[in-house]
């Protein structure tokens, strides 16, 4: 597993040579429709928690998140993607095929990919046989900034004296949700042998916001327990709780997680 590194952006083939104003053209229509999507889907009310506390907030550095790990007692992932799918680890920028960049490019979002991939970043990547994008989770080893709280790290109980690992920055395309290959890939990456991957000895975890419901059912459903939520202001913890999910609680007032003895670091 490669070490974690500064991403530095660099001129790719196909990204420099578009006009700025081609791509933002792209991103805001593509924003738009992901928009209109979650609208109907979704409803009014988590469809306004999500842009209020998830894309403002962050946008003004507040990030309100509930850190899950893998449960060992969840089973073992399936290893195979029914349905007209299939998996494949992108370890460098030549991992992606012509057709993901092309998605890539119109999402807004390939020079990002190529720069993380230049890093030494890995990323599950689940096509449909055709060999369209489908979905996409990133991986890698968790540092210093990713331990909010001493509860959900403490390395003689939770990680055996190993680095854990940590899943972000995921998403699957809105014309193929609903099928579980988030839930797969969450699984997968936890349980695979695959050395690309190397995450099945160690914790795992994966943060989500808890107004981000889509996101948050995918996790629970893969097996990961909600361990601590954590309120960041830009790098600044403000503080982290332990939780416990509530299935009758719903969005109120944070998602569906009740907050018990609290944990200031």
């Amino acid at each position: 597993m490669a070490t974690d590194t500064l991403m530095t952006t660099a001129p790719h083939e196909g990204c420099e040579a578009r006009p700025r104003t081609e791509c933002l053209g792209n991103s805001s229509s593509s924003a738009l429709r992901r928009f209109r999507t979650r609208l109907r889907r979704l409803g009014l009310w988590k469809t306004f928690s999500y842009l209020v506390f998830v894309v403002l907030g962050e946008r003004c550095g507040l990030r309100i998140s509930c850190r899950f790990a893998f449960s060992s007692t969840a089973g073992r992932s399936p290893g195979f993607l029914s349905g007209g799918f299939e998996a494949a680890v992108a370890c460098r920028p030549e991992d992606l095929t012509p057709r993901d960049r092309d998605f890539l490019r119109s999402y807004g979002e390939e020079s990002t990919f190529l720069a993380r991939l230049d890093a030494g970043q890995r990323c599950l990547i689940v096509r449909t046989d055709q060999g369209d994008l489908a979905s996409v989770c990133w991986f890698r080893l968790c540092d210093d900034g990713d331990m909010p709280s001493r509860m959900a790290h403490a390395p003689d109980e939770t990680s055996n004296g190993m680095r854990p690992g940590i899943i972000e920055r995921c998403f699957t395309r809105y014309e193929y949700r609903g099928l579980g290959l988030y839930r797969w890939a969450l699984q997968h990456i936890a349980t695979s042998r695959d050395p690309d991957i190397n995450m099945h000895t160690r914790p795992v975890f994966v943060d989500c916001s808890p107004f981000n419901h889509s996101s948050e059912t995918g996790i629970t459903r893969a097996g990961f327990i909600p361990l601590c939520l954590t309120v960041r202001l830009g790098r600044t913890i403000l503080f982290s709780r332990p939780v416990t999910h509530v299935d009758a609680v719903d969005s109120i007032p944070l998602g569906g997680y009740q907050c018990h003895t609290v944990e200031v670091l």
